[in-house]
């Protein structure tokens, strides 16, 4: 039985969000099919290694990726904004930890 790999789009391309695309790209069940980082140089590094689009606006990239998981990657401070915002739009998310700064 063959399965479809599970699609990812990975938030933050900074150092730890390198690592994730890293990892996933050596998972043969995982496909990274977008990035996205407010500093496009960094956005679009990481797209030209892989071959995928990059987006600047993480609003846009929600409405506009078809994946099964938001890979969040940038400073803790926006992990819970940005897992409740992923969360609205009805996508499975991984967050670096941590989760949040405050309960």
């Amino acid at each position: 039985m063959t399965t479809s790999p599970i699609k990812f789009a990975i938030v933050g391309c900074g150092n730890i969000g390198r690592r994730h695309v890293a990892v996933l790209d050596a998972e043969p069940d995982a496909e990274i099919v977008a990035v996205c980082d407010t500093d496009e140089d960094k956005a679009r590094e990481q797209a030209r290694l892989y071959n995928i689009p990059y987006f600047t606006d993480y609003e846009q990239m929600l409405r506009e990726v078809q994946v099964d998981i938001i890979d969040i990657a940038t400073p803790h401070a926006l992990h819970k904004e940005m897992t409740i915002q992923a969360a609205q739009h009805k996508f499975h998310i991984l967050v670096e930890k941590p989760m949040a700064l405050t309960v």
